[in-house]
């Protein structure tokens, strides 16, 4: 009786083992079917590839309308992150947009999709912080913590660092904050400009004071030869004694304007109207002549001293502008006084 119990009892244990082995190769081998047998990404078409370069396009527009900032130079009372002109990127987002999501239909799940959808991202993100910019801070140039906790977590800001305590709140100047998130956008649509064959465009240094400001350069000063305006308003001298109306016509630009002892103000064509001979004058010589600038504008300031046929003398201040025409100077202000 033992001996039929044991053989029942290895033959159940082999019958176990058995369907055990079975049922293993069978869970398994679907996984291995399955690493096997997945689908390489779809390749992109050529409509989905044009509708990638017009949005590519798109986004390089939204890239380039906003003002970077340097945490260096951020001012209270002043925020310098901000659109190059809000009237003209509020149609460019649109526009993008629009292009985008046409590129998003034609275009299969893959890096270029993505990549794209990571690029209008950083924009819709810009447009909603400055909303709350505006919403919640409309009178200040500073932003509560709170409102603006999403994104500051979602960007790694280390809001931290630039945290001012208010009795009210913890606030962050917009330029901390927009100084983090901006520089994001570069790479964004540097990584679609990439996966289309493109150059990636270098990531900009922080802007100096000048660029972040948006101040004007100094204006160049032409080179000019001081020698050429003396000869030129000593000219211009000689002909109005003379009431020479031809010669003084070529040494005036057509803006010009006279003015008299800061009263009389004629143009180019009421002056040479009125412009007679004066025979009370001998003659006349220059005192002082001393060139200037103003907004790279020659002027020449000068003293003028007349001799009447009397013999009795008398100076007068002259200054002159000019300006240069294709290599000529010629007159555009003259004040007597």
């Amino acid at each position: 009786m033992r001996r039929h119990l044991l053989i029942l009892t290895i033959f159940a244990c082999s019958l176990l083992s058995t369907w055990t082995t079975a049922t293993a190769q069978e869970v398994s081998s679907p996984v291995r079917r399955a690493r096997t047998t997945r689908a390489a990404p779809r390749p992109v078409s050529a409509e989905g590839r044009e509708a990638a370069e017009r949005a590519l396009a798109r986004l390089r527009s939204l890239r380039d309308g906003w003002n970077d900032v340097n945490r260096q130079f951020i001012k209270q009372g002043f925020v310098a992150a901000q659109r190059f002109d809000s009237r003209v990127y509020e149609v460019q987002y649109l526009e993008a947009k629009t292009a985008v999501g046409d590129a998003l239909q034609h275009l299969p799940k893959g890096e270029l999709r993505a990549a794209i959808e990571q690029a209008i991202e950083i924009f819709d993100d810009l447009e909603a912080i400055t909303n709350i910019f505006r919403k919640n801070s409309p009178f200040t140039t500073n932003v509560r913590v709170t409102d603006i906790f999403p994104y500051l977590k979602k960007y790694n800001v280390p809001y931290e660092s630039g945290v001012t305590r208010t009795s009210y709140s913890l606030t962050l100047h917009q330029d901390f904050v927009m100084s983090y998130i901006l520089p994001l956008r570069y790479a964004r649509v540097n990584r679609v400009e990439v996966l289309l064959g493109g150059k990636s465009r270098p990531v900009p240094p922080p802007p100096t004071y000048e660029q972040m400001f948006r101040v004007p350069p100094p204006p160049v000063r032409p080179n000019v030869d001081v020698e050429e305006l003396k000869r030129i308003a000593r000219q211009a001298v000689e002909e109005r004694l003379r009431g020479n109306r031809t010669g003084m016509n070529a040494l005036l630009d057509d803006s010009f304007v006279f003015y008299r002892f800061e009263r009389t103000e004629l143009n180019k064509g009421q002056y040479l109207s009125q412009l007679v001979a004066d025979p009370m004058v001998k003659g006349f010589e220059f005192e002082q002549a001393d060139l200037s600038f103003r907004q790279a504008v020659p002027v020449l300031i000068t003293k003028i001293r007349y001799e009447s046929v009397r013999g009795e003398f008398r100076s007068f201040k002259n200054t002159f502008t000019f300006v240069n025409h294709n290599g000529t100077w010629l007159i555009a202000t003259w004040k007597s006084f």
